[in-house]
């Protein structure tokens, strides 16, 4: 049986990484087809914390975690767990991280409150806030979540990611695909192809939200703070990784622009510094610009067109939350190729 996965990002190299995994000793082959690879992907550019926030609809506001989509959390999270008590987890810089988010008086704890590490709520008055952060008079109604959860850099968890699916046997192709139409050579095609999905299945329900970010030196800043209100287009995070700081953010519907603007990266600047005043002292080192691939849910399900068609699994419309849902869903579509392996068998 050959499979084909259609991406290159964390969703398409998870997958072909989990399928290869569980189906080489039954001589299923595993390709990757994509026209970008890391570093050249969107998810290199993701920050990218494991922080359940954005999916769903394109006013941004965050839609409502179903008992599916928490599942595919607690799966990432048990996989970055089991990954942090390893050696591999030097190699691809995985960190627990510490930090604080701002979030109005009246937020219910989130459901992940006992999926991270040390939650607690307190006032955005408090000391140990006070001591961190550099709060305005915006924030005296708030409240604050300090949690500690898993941060993973792609520009190095990918490469990992690549380098355990070509272990397992699998194989690579670069080339555009204009067409999934083009795969019809192979029995499952696995559609990850995030953004791209919208010209590949036309797929009107999907659309770019643009964030850009900028990267500072900053060894100093050793924990993240999150001030987004999920309804505007300019966000406010730090985010400590291994060699940089990531500053963001915005999250502009329908932008398909990726070129850096210098003006956003100065408020962006500005925002962040005017919560840690310190980073006034940071030496920008660069900026950058992706397209989150946003709809109104997930699409993670299986179409059968037919006899002489392969069948096809979509997965895709992950919005921000790539890294924080693509364990999960990788382990969805390897049940659903066993499904189909053990029907085509009986």
């Amino acid at each position: 049986m050959k499979v084909a996965v259609a991406g290159a990002g964390v969703v398409g190299l998870s997958t072909a990484y989990c399928l290869a995994e569980k189906f080489r000793s039954i001589g299923v082959s595993v390709t990757v087809i994509a026209d970008a690879f890391s570093p050249n992907t969107s998810s290199d550019k993701a920050g990218a914390l494991i922080w359940p926030l954005l999916l769903g609809s394109s006013s941004h506001r965050r839609a409502k975690y179903d008992a599916q989509l928490q599942q595919w959390t607690v799966d990432t999270f048990k996989h970055l767990h089991s990954l942090y008590h390893t050696n591999e987890a030097a190699e691809i810089q995985l960190s627990l991280e510490s930090g604080y988010q701002f979030v109005p008086n009246t937020a219910e704890p989130p459901w992940w409150k006992d999926l991270v590490l040390g939650f607690r709520c307190i006032s955005a008055d408090s000391n140990e806030v006070q001591r961190f952060v550099q709060t305005h008079q915006s924030h005296r109604s708030m409240s604050v979540w300090a949690f500690s959860t898993y941060l993973v850099d792609c520009r190095l968890y990918l490469p990992w990611l690549m380098a355990g699916f070509m272990r397992r046997g699998g194989m690579v192709e670069q080339r555009r695909l204009k067409s999934l139409d083009e795969l019809r050579g192979y029995d499952v095609v696995v559609n990850c192809t995030g953004l791209g999905a919208a010209e590949l299945v036309g797929d009107h329900d999907l659309h770019p939200v643009r964030g850009q970010a900028v990267l500072v030196r900053a060894p100093w800043i050793k924990h993240f703070v999150i001030d987004v209100d999920d309804s505007k287009e300019d966000w406010v995070y730090v985010f400590p990784r291994s060699c940089d700081v990531l500053l963001g953010g915005t999250a502009v519907s329908g932008d398909w622009s990726e070129t850096v603007d210098p003006a956003t990266s100065e408020a962006i600047l500005s925002r962040c510094t005017a919560l840690l005043p310190s980073l006034r002292g940071a030496e920008v080192i660069g900026a950058w610009v992706g397209g989150r691939p946003v709809r109104t849910t997930v699409r993670l399900e299986k179409e059968e067109r037919g006899p002489g068609w392969p069948l096809m699994i979509h997965n895709y419309g992950h919005g921000g939350q790539g890294i924080v849902l693509h364990w999960g869903c990788a382990l969805e579509v390897a049940n659903m190729l066993e499904q189909f392996i053990l029907r085509s068998h009986l």
